[in-house]
């Protein structure tokens, strides 16, 4: 029975952990390098790609809101271009794959979030 709560408790660990979302740097740059290296890429690739970029869109407006008062200081971390980077390289690969639809839903989803925060800040 022990053995039995174990298993159960490591299987809702790692269920919680792979649906926890957000950013990962492992994972960007894991995708980074396919980019890169022109290697095929799946719809499991394209959905990582999505979910890492919302992550990263997140972390940028935390480090927006950091460098409020000295905006031109964000460019001297090298968090921030890195995450700069994901953004952009995920970015230009999604616009040019043909994604299935629920990957299409997610990322037209994530654009228009994206282009709905854009508009708060101009405000």
């Amino acid at each position: 029975m022990k053995i039995f709560k174990f298993m159960l408790m490591a299987v809702v660990a790692i269920a919680m952990a792979s649906c926890s979302g957000g950013y990962n740097e492992k994972t960007c740059e894991e995708l980074a390098e396919k980019i890169k290296n022109h290697d095929e890429l799946t719809q499991a690739d394209y959905s990582a790609m999505i979910e890492q970029l919302d992550g990263v869109t997140k972390e940028v407006e935390k480090l927006d809101e950091k460098y409020e008062d000295n905006p031109m200081e964000l460019h001297n971390d090298e968090e921030a271009m890195s995450l700069i980077r994901y953004a952009f390289g995920f970015a230009l690969t999604l616009e040019q794959a043909n994604l299935d639809e629920s990957n299409q839903k997610k990322y037209d989803d994530l654009k228009a979030k994206i282009e709905e925060a854009k508009e708060k800040e101009a405000k």
